[in-house]
C-alpha cells in the first residue's frame, strides 16, 4: 500500500520537491519517500487512534474537491512538514509549502482511485485492512454510515436509506 502512495507522490513531486532549489538533488528521492511514508503513517495513526470512520469518510467522498478542508488533512500536512524538517533540515516555511502542495493532491488522487470501481489497486476495504493491521476487517457497515454530504443525506432520508 505504501508503494501505491509513493507512486502518486512521485507523479506529483516535480514542482514541490524536484524543482525546489531548497532541496538538494541528492535528497529528491528520499524526500519523496518521506512524504509518502508520512501520509500513510498519518492515516494509520488516525485509524489506530479510533478515527477509522473519518478516514473511511475521507476516502469514500464523492469528490476529491474540498479535500484540503477535511479535518484529517491538516494533521497530515503537519506530519509531512515535520518529517521533512527533521530529516532534511529544511526551514518550516519550505516544508509547510511542500506539504500543502502535495498532501491534498495525493489524497485527492487516492480519493478518486478508491471511488473508481475499475481501479483495483485502491480498494477501500483492502486499504483499511492494511492501515488497521486487521486482515479480516469488514468495513461494509461503516460505508453505509459514512457521511454523504447534504444532497446524499437528503436523498438517503427521502428513500429511507
Amino acid at each position: 500500500m505504501l508503494d501505491q502512495f509513493l507512486k502518486i507522490v512521485e507523479e506529483n513531486a516535480e514542482r514541490a520537491i524536484v524543482s525546489n532549489q531548497a532541496i538538494p538533488n541528492q535528497f529528491n528521492q528520499p524526500a519523496i519517500k518521506e512524504v509518502a511514508h508520512q501520509i500513510f503513517s498519518s492515516l494509520q495513526g488516525q485509524v489506530a487512534s479510533g478515527n477509522m470512520q473519518q478516514v473511511i469518510h475521507l476516502f469514500h467522498s464523492a469528490s476529491a474537491r474540498g479535500i484540503a478542508q477535511h479535518p484529517l488533512v491538516n494533521p497530515i500536512i503537519e506530519n509531512v512538514a515535520g518529517g521533512l524538517a527533521a530529516k532534511f533540515n529544511l526551514s518550516p516555511q519550505v516544508t509547510r509549502s511542500i506539504a500543502e502542495s502535495l498532501v491534498p493532491t495525493v489524497i485527492g488522487q487516492v480519493v478518486t482511485k478508491t471511488n473508481d470501481p475499475k481501479d483495483i489497486e485502491f480498494d477501500l476495504q483492502h486499504m483499511m485492512r492494511r492501515m488497521s493491521g486487521n486482515p479480516s476487517l469488514d468495513i461494509s457497515g461503516m460505508l453505509n454510515s459514512a457521511p454523504k454530504g447534504a444532497i446524499g443525506n437528503i436523498l438517503g432520508k427521502l428513500f429511507g436509506k
